[in-house]
This record gives structure tokens, C-alpha cells and sequence, in this order.
């Protein structure tokens, strides 16, 4: 199974030590022989490389995001929980949410799998608290109280529907 998820706009890769101590942190867009051109939050700043003691060019964490994306197992919920926390940890947030997402829905779908063909209706309403739990869609939640539903006809007092 092939993981495609969307990743964000730029973040920071460049650091510029200045000759004063100080850093800037950004993304190199342009270098002439008398400056450098460089996008932080809110805008641009062209320095002069007479100020400039030294550019620190750093992978961005999208790219390592992508690199370790390639290599994770997209079938395995714990390497992708693993992947999430490791993209929350640097900032992608909405990475970390997608493959939250996908290893949430593979966990589903296996415990269903687990009871396909069973006729006691409690599995069915063990799989809606997990997802409940995981706070998985509401239509997700309604659909498993359907299938437990249908193997209790007669029992009157369900849960609460999401």
C-alpha cells in the first residue's frame, strides 16, 4: 500500500551566522558576489556577505520527512504512529495528523476483519468504542452500530449514536 500524504509550505532550512554573533534563520533564495537574499517569516532580507561569517544550508523537514516516508511500512499502524510523532515533533503537524489517520483506519479495519461473521453484537459495539475512542468519523461510528444493530433486532436500549 503506497502512502501518499500532502506535505506543508517551506520551512526554515538555512541558519546565516552573522560576523556579530548573531543567526538568522530562513531560506537562501538568491546569492550574488555582494549578498544574499534571504525569506524568513513576513518577508525578505537581503544581507550583505560583508556581515556574513558563515551560511549553514540544512535539510528542510519536509525532505526528511519524504526520505523516512519512503522507508516506513505504510501497512504497519506503529511505524506510522512512530513517523507522526517523530513529523509533530519538527513542526508538520498536518503530516502527523494524516498518518495518524491512516494507521487509526488500518487498526479499524483489521479488529473488523476480526469479527466479520460473528453473531454476538457486543464485538461490534467493542469496535465502535474503539473508534469512538479514536475519535474516528461519526459515519464510521454509525455503521458499526448498524452492524450490531442488525445482529440484536429485539434489544430496544442501544448506545448513543455518536
Amino acid at each position: 500500500m503506497a502512502c501518499s500524504l500532502g506535505l506543508s509550505g517551506s520551512v526554515w532550512a538555512d541558519v546565516i551566522h552573522l560576523k556579530n554573533g548573531r543567526t538568522m534563520e530562513g531560506e537562501v533564495s538568491r546569492q550574488t558576489p555582494d549578498s544574499i537574499h534571504l525569506e524568513v517569516r513576513g518577508g525578505k532580507m537581503v544581507l550583505p556577505r560583508s556581515a556574513i561569517a558563515r551560511v549553514e544550508r540544512k535539510a528542510r523537514p519536509q525532505d526528511a520527512f519524504a526520505a523516512k516516508l519512503r522507508q516506513t511500512d505504510s501497512t504497519d499502524p506503529e511505524a506510522l504512529d512512530d513517523l507522526a510523532l517523530w513529523a509533530s515533533s519538527r513542526g508538520l503537524g498536518q503530516e502527523s495528523q494524516n498518518l495518524t489517520a491512516q494507521a487509526n483506519g488500518i487498526r479499524l479495519q483489521q479488529r473488523v476483519d476480526a469479527i466479520r461473521g460473528t453473531t454476538n453484537p457486543r464485538d461490534w459495539i467493542e469496535v465502535y468504542h474503539f473508534a469512538q475512542h479514536r475519535h474516528l468519523s461519526s459515519e464510521v461510528q454509525v455503521w458499526l452500530l448498524e452492524q450490531a444493530a442488525a445482529l440484536d433486532p429485539d434489544h430496544h436500549s442501544r448506545p448513543s449514536s455518536p
